[in-house]
């Protein structure tokens, strides 16, 4: 179970495209929303986690992008 997955509409300077971020205790992992969904950065996570993660992200594609 995800502790936080968390979304921040102004973030970047530039402004990063749409994103979120998935954040279990220490480990934390960045998923782009626009153009498609990619992994674009995570940090201790594992295989399994980020394949969770991922298919929330997909899930919720157009909740997010709204």
């Amino acid at each position: 179970e995800w502790a936080h997955i968390l979304f921040f509409s102004n973030e970047g300077n530039p402004l990063d495209p749409c994103h979120i971020h998935g954040r279990k205790g220490e480990r934390i992992a960045k998923f782009l929303v626009e153009p498609d969904v990619c992994l674009a950065s995570s940090y201790q996570m594992t295989a399994k986690e980020l394949n969770i993660l991922e298919k929330i992200v997909m899930e919720n594609t157009n909740l997010i992008r709204r």
